[in-house]
């Protein structure tokens, strides 16, 4: 009897401790419970300890964990708290020297991790710390959990906070706090303190992207043979002297300036591939994208990275995973872990058909060029709903020269990730403010375009017109007029080739000094066709000064609301 009941014993001992836990399961439905992987916690899964390592309170010193990795209750998944550039805070001490604190950095690979003793941490302490101090989760597993999900997808990408997190000590700010969100992994607050559903990566400030360097000789070079993959079967570029430039991409798909174009030295030897050095980190990017053409600053186009099929790289380099709404190579990016693709290589020439290199602000009349609002700095702010892409913009930039009679400007570009729109009955709003100093008699329009790779962007770039707001009177006086503007777009025709349709609806009015208010409705009167909705797409916004000149259009306020 005694030895079974010694048996019973080692049996219940061997049993993982989160067997016993009432926390429910590490991740259902797609949604991961971020209690769960608070280590250390009360009845969640154990503590690591500090094995060596310490210092003086009131340095920043590193401390060498026993093992480092933990056990998530619930369902104990292994999971590694500082393996990743996103570091958590850790609860470390007990007592008097109880303290919260945040590393700075770490040496912690999951071979470290698994290794005893091999597991290092470095944060500036308020006491000392040393052999035996006790290692807890400091922000009650939430970073944990945006990590696991990041990097486990197959497991969800919604962390939910429920009323126990918050019991725990979770706070708003925690979230808030968070300056390297994940793009494609949402926070979903099921318990109503907060106020909020959900939190998603949105910019935390308007700092723009930096504008990458110029390239230089040494950036640009050819292989001596043309082999098939790079983009094509054969190498297509000619005997000539195009321009070349680089462009940086944020973690919402949202693209910089380019960089001022490279023209090369030499002729291009004919029938080879063109390859690209990859450019110098930059904060806030974490994709880079090529553009070639025949002038230094405007006429230069995409060189696509994907296959007209959604998503499918075509081999030219190898793809960013942080980001998933517009494909471009993969920019080395400490904070997210992410090594760079290296140097991409185009078998294909730029084609006009393509996007046409992005600028700050249109200078030049009737051009194409998009107008990104790119950021370099994110955190977890709350949405309406769980998107990977920017949905409300602050101020794009004005536009720069005065546009004549008849001319166009392009205001405002935003990019929506591949087969966003291909979904039958998808609709979206486009939604937005205006303001322009017009001249007497001047009537403005407003034009919402979109374009897709090789698909809808026609001869020099040009995107296809969706909503057409034609003005139906004029200023009456010199003066600045606000407007405003919205567009609905319904997928009447979803495609796998580009044969997809929307039906556009739409409407934008503008008042100011001298005009009592003048309404303009959507000329469009049936659906239009022949669209790449299974890729990704970009949006314009156009103004165009119809009659008289116009000055500093500028578009400051814009939303993309999913309306289905």
């Amino acid at each position: 009897m005694k030895k079974a009941l010694l048996i019973i014993g080692a049996l219940l001992l061997a049993l993982p401790v989160v067997a016993q836990n009432p926390v429910g399961p590490t991740s259902f439905g797609g949604r991961i419970d971020a209690l769960s992987f608070a280590y250390g916690a009360q009845g969640q899964g154990a503590a690591l300890v500090v094995g060596a390592g310490g210092g003086t309170g009131g340095t920043s010193y590193a401390v060498t964990l026993d093992f480092g990795k933990a056990s998530s209750a619930g369902q104990g998944f292994v999971f590694y708290p500082f393996s990743y550039g996103l570091l958590p805070s850790i609860a470390i001490g007990s007592g008097a020297t109880y303290e919260v604190v945040t590393p700075s950095s770490a040496s912690c690979t999951t071979g470290q991790a698994n290794s005893y003793q091999q597991c290092s941490i470095t944060a500036t302490f308020t006491y000392s710390h040393g052999a035996g101090d006790i290692v807890r989760s400091g922000d009650q597993g939430l970073v944990e959990a945006l990590n696991f999900a990041e990097y486990t997808p197959s497991m969800g990408n919604v962390v939910e906070l429920g009323e126990k997190w918050y019991a725990a000590g979770g706070t708003v700010a925690e979230i808030q706090g968070i300056t390297t969100p994940y793009p494609n992994v949402f926070i979903e607050d099921t318990s109503g303190i907060s106020g909020f559903r959900y939190f998603s990566a949105q910019p935390s400030a308007t700092t723009a992207l930096a504008t990458p360097a110029t390239l230089v000789a040494a950036n640009i070079t050819q292989p001596t043979a043309c082999t098939a993959g790079y983009g094509g079967s054969t190498c297509t570029w000619t005997a000539a002297q195009p321009y070349f430039s680089i462009a940086y991409v944020d973690i919402q798909g949202n693209i910089s300036i380019g960089g001022t174009g490279y023209q090369v030295g030499s002729n291009l030897t004919a029938s080879l591939p063109v390859t690209i050095a990859q450019p110098a980190a930059s904060a806030g990017a974490v994709g880079w994208l090529v553009f070639a053409g025949t002038t230094q600053n405007l006429l230069q186009y995409q060189l696509p990275v994907t296959t007209t099929a959604t998503g499918v790289a075509n081999g030219v380099c190898t793809l960013t995973t942080i980001e998933t709404v517009t494909p471009a190579c993969a920019l080395p990016n400490t904070n997210y872990n992410q090594a760079g693709s290296g140097a991409a290589t185009f078998n294909t020439i730029y084609a006009a058909t393509n996007m046409l290199i992005p600028v700050a602000s249109e200078a030049t009349a009737n051009v194409w060029n998009p107008v990104f609002n790119a950021h370099s700095s994110f955190s977890y702010q709350p949405t309406a709903t769980a998107l990977s892409f920017e949905t409300n913009y602050t101020p794009f930039s004005a536009n720069a020269a005065t546009t004549a009679a008849g001319n166009r400007a392009v205001l405002a570009t935003v990019p929506l990730p591949p087969g966003y729109l291909n979904v039958l009955g998808r609709t979206i709003r486009v939604k937005g403010k205006y303001t322009s100093t017009v001249t007497s008699g001047v009537t403005p329009e407003i034009l919402i375009s979109l374009g897709s790779q090789t698909n809808n962007y026609g001869a020099a770039g040009i995107p296809n017109t969706l909503c057409t707001m034609l003005s139906v009177g004029t200023t009456l006086a010199v003066t600045t007029v606000n407007g405003t503007f919205e567009c609905v777009l319904t997928t009447n025709a979803p495609s796998t080739t580009a044969t997809g349709t929307l039906m556009p609806d739409g409407w934008a009015g503008w008042w100011g000094t001298g005009i009592t208010g003048v309404f303009q409705p959507d000329s469009g009167t049936a659906a239009v066709g022949s669209l790449g909705l299974f890729e990704p797409v970009q949006l314009f916004v156009t103004y165009l000064s119809v009659a008289q000149a116009s000055s500093a259009a500028n578009v400051t306020d814009l939303h993309i609301e999913t309306l289905q």
